[in-house]
């Protein structure tokens, strides 16, 4: 497969929201990208190509996707008649309610989804599409909602998914999925610990982390970190070289060199001159800035 361009895309969630829903507009679509939260896509009608982790997968009218931060996804085209929910939402919020009973294979909220996709039945769509219309009348713009809706919907989703049949190619290799919960909890954790840690050697791990994720793992820890950066942003912090150093950088220049990798902007434009565009990023995806 030929390689896409990847970019970084912030989608915060405004203070004191726990979500935000909103229908797939064709002219929002965006390059493959990832971004600090989790959030799912519901294929409502139509069908269409999505690019998850470097892989082609194919949806269709009850296809449920959801993407854990950090993983690189985008829409390559659809069918005209697709409609689509999507709701992205507080990644601190999305832990607790996941907590919340025993978690569906290839379900997280906080570390990389390998088999991301579910077949869910047409209850569960009707369901899930209902509440998220419910939420879209609490607020408007952008959608904002209660927790206790969100967390409702959230619920809903996770059943759906645990119920559904697998949409996409095969599971998760335990020592990959193992090593992306290690990197969440640690950016900074080193190739040689990560693989003693998972049972496998470096180059062995190396190879079955890129061809499962779709990204090495230095690239997949800088996603990490990046997405930490824009977590700690949007929670209020607004020294950068203290957010690089909590989010796992070793300095302020390694920070700086990465992120203009990942987004061709420096953190200083993106974030300080960017913020009177962050009301509208709630609704729409942010431009790759050049």
């Amino acid at each position: 497969m030929k390689s896409v361009e990847i970019v970084f895309q912030d989608m915060p969630t405004a203070r004191g929201r726990a979500g935000q829903s909103f229908f797939f507009d064709p002219a929002w679509v965006a390059p493959c990208h990832f971004h600090p939260s989790p959030e799912f896509n519901l294929v409502l009608e139509g069908e269409g190509t999505y690019v998850v982790a470097g892989e082609t997968l194919r949806v269709r009218s009850g296809t449920l996707l959801w993407f854990a931060p950090g993983v690189a996804h985008g829409i390559v085209n659809v069918s005209l008649d697709f409609r689509m929910r999507a709701m992205h939402f507080d990644r601190a919020f999305a832990e607790i309610v996941a907590n919340r009973g025993p978690r569906p294979v290839g379900w997280e909220t906080s570390a990389k989804s390998i088999d991301p996709a579910r077949l869910v039945s047409a209850k569960d769509v009707l369901a899930i599409d209902e509440r998220c219309a419910a939420l879209a009348r609490v607020e408007w713009p952008c959608y904002a909602g209660s927790p206790e809706l969100t967390a409702r919907i959230l619920s809903t989703v996770k059943a759906a998914f645990a119920l559904g049949s697998r949409a996409s190619g095969s599971a998760c290799h335990p020592a990959v999925a193992r090593a992306t919960h290690l990197l969440e909890r640690d950016p900074g954790l080193r190739r040689r610990a990560l693989a003693q840690n998972v049972g496998l050697s470096e180059a062995e791990l190396s190879r079955k982390f890129e061809r499962g994720v779709g990204a090495s793992l230095p690239l997949y820890r800088n996603r990490l970190r990046v997405a930490r950066v824009a977590e700690l942003w949007s929670r209020g912090e607004r020294n950068l070289t203290r957010v690089a150093f909590q989010a796992g950088f070793g300095s302020y220049s390694q920070f700086h060199r990465v992120f203009v990798e990942l987004t061709s902007c420096p953190p200083q434009e993106y974030f300080f001159k960017g913020q009177s565009a962050q009301w509208l990023s709630l609704c729409h995806p942010l431009p790759h800035c050049a």
